[in-house]
């Protein structure tokens, strides 16, 4: 029986690789089953008991789906895709060697398919994933190449081929080239009426978004957008795009909408062993360990086999943040008898053990971590959080904590002794930071929230100086110690807030950024750039009415200013990216064509004009051009070689078009350039590295930059976080990493027509 389902590229395929591009700090990827609207077929053949161990995969039955694909090569031992998909279960599971054996002989099938015809393009797609497993990464490139030419003569025949577009799309995502991608899918939703078509261009357009470009908002609307065309009893298709959707959540540190949307899962798929583990996560971000550990339970007893070692992962995480540590090493143990190789659990072990006083046994399980690839030296447990501010300004006192380590905290039993009085202190109440998270502790009176403690005490710091020293009020043990005294007083002027506001969204801080925007608002409230910033600001922390407000002020700001000059080309700009973030796409692309219209009419007066020139650049970049864009910013250096801004710019359009070698010798370029006492720029370009570097894969080299970002911010919340993130190396709540993965998924999940 002949398959009409196309499982290609990495959807069935995955391999766990950093995250592109910007948010590399979420490494949990979408749950996404591969789907066929196909009937699978009962008889007893090869593709048969494939498809059975798809199913059986996807239900989280690890071991049976193992067995299903090893009858499926038995009954035929030149079915390349069972191979494949074997290889790519194996690998998941922690047993890379067997992984590789199974990948280098679908290669060997796949070559032998092409020689027979080299016109097949799944073959050349699935040899590439398979290349791609095997850290093999110019084959792959060159093998999806071939794909993608073959594609390319499909489309230049017949431009308006709804099919061959969405083939070439997913391809291109693959590629890592997810502008051209989310080009080519727009075009296919607006050739055809196919429903299929429409939902998955929409959900590829949505994994793009999110996973390629890290812009979360629009991955969100285009999953609403497929989500839409589902029919009501389709629960194989809506569990899976709920399950990307509340992976968008997550990748956007947005937990109680990603736990929301996972639950909406399990609903729909209650045994679905992915949306449990997702659940997990989310919860544990959250600080909910308790609730995290029944999500994990759940997990481990919905596969039929058990065997799935990521949710005993998780199950020892969530442990080891309520300080259950002999728990946490059975969970551990769990873990390392399915997957030996998983140094992070290794280190994870140790940590717990040494919690127990077992340091002799920490110390030999932490070897053995570093053995297997893990780097970060042995941490006493539970670091209590750093005193990084303290404020003593009228009836105001509070004192601002963060955790700078790279897992949710809970802190318990604490007591704020003031100047080393005991007599004048006073109890915490109990309390869990994220990552990075700051929380100020107010002495005086007010509503408690996320952020903000008030403790309505009677407590008075000294307006001059002092200290305050955390004690652990069980143990009495000292947790932390600070001395403060008044800080000058600040400069109240448009710049300095502006300049605030950049260096706290770079330390990860974005929610005293939009405070700090809207210090500089109240003193220039016209000012449609300053709107802009705190639009972003509030979208990064999930506040989307708030950011799509701001964004309004700003676009009629801005059409106010073309109102009286309409030959302003920054404001034709300006207004094409509000309309973007806005997601009225249409608009944006017109307002940036006319951006690039009015530019090269200045320029035919006036050639060596790098400002205009810097905007036509933008336009360019905006309408997709990334080649020409890359020629403005040439003569902009040429014009001026110190231009270091131009530079970075011009690296950022090199990673986007996946040319990470040229990327870092424009930054390396630019960061020369910087004054040395400049910190803040300094620290962004240091931090844009660290990004390129992440695309590349190059880890150490990425750890080093962000080094470089701490050494230059040491309360750098972002930076901490990310390198924390890097070496943990969060394995995936589901069943892939890596944006190809998904984009396959979703690409191939329907029979042809």
């Amino acid at each position: 029986m002949k398959s009409k389902c196309r499982l290609a590229d990495a959807g069935r395929f995955n391999r766990q690789l950093p995250e592109h591009l910007r948010l590399k700090l979420l490494f949990c990827f979408i749950s996404v089953a591969v789907l066929c609207t196909c009937a699978i077929a009962q008889e007893n053949t090869a593709e048969s008991w494939y498809k059975k161990g798809i199913e059986l995969e996807n239900n989280g039955s690890y071991v049976e789906a193992i067995k299903a694909y090893e009858q499926s090569i038995e009954l035929n031992q030149s079915y390349a895709p069972a191979w494949s998909a074997k290889g790519a279960l194996l690998f998941r599971m922690g047993k890379k060697d067997d992984a590789e054996l199974a990948f280098e002989k679908a290669i060997d099938l796949y070559n032998e398919t092409l020689e027979k015809n080299p016109q097949d393009t799944i073959a050349w797609i699935d040899r590439g994933v398979a290349f791609t497993y095997l850290d093999r990464q110019e084959e792959s490139i060159e093998s999806r190449q071939k794909a993608l030419e073959i594609f390319n003569q499909t489309v230049e025949k017949n431009s308006s081929d709804p099919q061959a577009l969405s083939d070439k799309a997913f391809t291109l995502a693959g590629m890592g080239r997810y502008s051209e991608s989310i080009e080519a899918l727009d075009r296919v939703i607006e050739l055809t009426s196919n429903p299929t078509l429409v939902m998955d261009a929409w959900r590829g357009k949505a994994v793009a978004y999110a996973e390629g470009l890290s812009e979360f908002n629009k991955s969100l609307v285009a999953w609403d957008k497929a989500l839409e065309l589902m029919p009501a009893n389709d629960t194989a298709n809506l569990s899976v795009t709920w399950g990307c959707k509340a992976k968008t959540f997550d990748m956007a540190g947005r937990f109680e909408e990603a736990n929301a949307a996972y639950q909406k899962v399990i609903e729909l798929s209650p045994g679905d062993v992915n949306a449990w583990i997702g659940k997990g996560f989310a919860l544990k971000s959250l600080g909910r360990s308790a609730e995290a550990e029944a999500a994990f339970d759940k997990a481990i007893n919905s596969s039929s086999d058990s065997k799935y070692w990521l949710a005993w992962f998780g199950k020892g995480e969530a442990l080891l943040a309520q300080e259950k540590y002999d728990e946490a090493v059975i969970a551990y143990d769990e873990v390392i008898e399915l997957n030996p190789t998983h140094a992070t659990t290794w280190n994870e072990k140790g940590t717990a053990l040494q919690a127990l006083g077992r340091q002799a046994e920490a110390e030999e399980v932490y070897a053995n971590a570093q053995k297997l690839g893990y780097s970060i030296e042995p941490e006493t447990p539970h670091v209590p959080p750093v005193v990084v501010n303290v404020t003593s300004l009228g009836d105001d006192d509070s004192i601002e904590l963060a955790n700078n380590e790279s897992l949710p905290r809970e802190f318990n039993n604490l007591t704020m002794i003031v100047d080393g009085d005991e007599n004048n202190s006073i109890a915490l109440p109990n309390f869990t930071m994220q990552p990075g998270q700051k929380i100020r502790i107010h002495f005086g009176q007010g509503e408690s929230n996320q952020t903000d403690l008030y403790l309505w005490s009677k407590i008075d710091l000294d307006d001059a100086a002092g200290n305050l020293t955390l004690k652990d009020s069980i143990s009495g043990i000292e947790r932390g110690y600070m001395e403060y005294w008044t800080p000058p007083i600040q400069e109240n002027t448009t710049g300095y807030w502006i300049k605030k506001a950049i260096e706290l969204r770079y330390r990860g801080s974005f929610e005293e950024s939009a405070q700090a925007y809207d210090q500089a608002l109240q003193l220039d409230p016209e000012n449609a750039t300053l709107w802009i910033g705190k639009a972003l600001d509030l979208s990064t922390i999930g506040r989307d009415n708030d950011s799509i407000k701001a964004y309004e002020t700003a676009l009629q700001l801005t059409e106010e200013a073309l109102k009286n000059d309409p030959q302003n080309a920054m404001a034709w700009h300006r207004k094409g990216k509000i309309l973007s973030n806005l997601g009225r796409e249409d608009e944006a692309s017109s307002a940036h064509e006319t951006a690039l219209a009015t530019s090269d009419q200045i320029l035919e007066k006036d050639a060596e004009n790098s400002s205009v020139l810097r905007i036509k650049a933008e336009a360019l970049a905006s309408l997709g051009q990334w080649d020409e864009s890359l020629q403005a910013l040439d003569k902009v250096i040429e014009i001026n070689p110190s231009n270091y801004d131009a530079m970075g710019r011009k690296s950022e359009i090199l990673v986007m078009m996946g040319m990470f070698n040229e990327s870092l010798q424009a930054l390396n370029q630019a960061i020369e350039l910087i004054p040395a006492n400049d910190t803040l720029e300094l620290l962004v370009y240091w931090s844009a590295k660290s990004e390129a570097l992440q695309s590349a894969n190059r880890l150490d080299e990425a750890i080093t930059a962000l080094d470089k970002v701490i050494e230059l911010d040491p309360q750098n919340a972002a930076a901490w976080r990310i390198k924390g993130f890097i070496f943990k190396e969060y394995p995936a709540a589901c069943c892939g990493d890596g944006p190809e993965t998904v984009l396959r998924k979703v690409a191939y999940s329907a029979c042809n027509d």
